[in-house]
């Protein structure tokens, strides 16, 4: 979950941070707590991939060669990541944000209803009735506007993870070396996605 949603249960909270300045904290932090003393120390995080999936799936077709990309970028610094997905279609009811998501969807599918009622009506307006040129010109504005929002809503409420979501992270992680242990900042993706 983001700081959004939890706010008022934190006690403070660091922005404007780098994932490099993250890295170099997890480094620190991990010697600090290491036993081993003969080796170096590489950070380990745990990435939620449906969580990251999810926001990256409204802005590109697929997911995974996003979600992909960033567990890279995070492996870039030198941390270690390991991918953590939950089952297709199999979601715990525990989340909250799997709860959040679904009413947002729902909403979002009712406003694409009165959305696309609002259109039918302009469209029927501008058909139908005599008008200025103005007064069409602004309809017409504001019908293409109603059509790209009405689509942003449809396209919101059937936002899905697909069934293959995990055998496609894992081509794409594959695909560009992210399994490899990176020599300039010794990270990698690794783990069972």
């Amino acid at each position: 979950m983001g700081l959004s949603q939890v706010s008022g249960k934190i006690l403070y909270s660091v922005t404007g941070l780098s994932r490099s300045d993250i890295a170099a904290i997890a480094r620190a932090r991990a010697l600090q707590f290491s036993t081993n003393t003969q080796s170096p120390v590489k950070p380990e995080i745990d990435v939620d991939c449906s969580v990251i999936a999810y926001d990256f799936i409204r802005s590109r077709k697929s997911a995974a060669p996003a979600v992909a990309d960033f567990l890279n970028e995070w492996a870039l610094t030198g941390v270690i990541v390991n991918p953590c997905l939950d089952p297709p279609n199999k979601r715990p009811v525990c989340k909250q944000a799997s709860i959040d998501r679904k009413s947002k969807q729902e909403k979002a599918r009712i406003r694409s209803l009165t959305i696309q009622k609002e259109i039918r009506a302009l469209s029927k307006k501008i058909e139908h009735e005599r008008l200025d040129e103005e007064e069409r010109v602004g309809l017409l504005k504001k019908l293409k506007k109603l059509e790209s929002s009405c689509m942003a809503k449809e396209k919101h409420s059937t936002a899905v993870l697909s069934p293959t979501f995990p055998l496609s992270l894992k081509e794409a992680l594959v695909g560009i070396g992210a399994n490899d242990q990176n020599d300039a900042g010794g990270g990698g993706v690794f783990g069972e996605v």
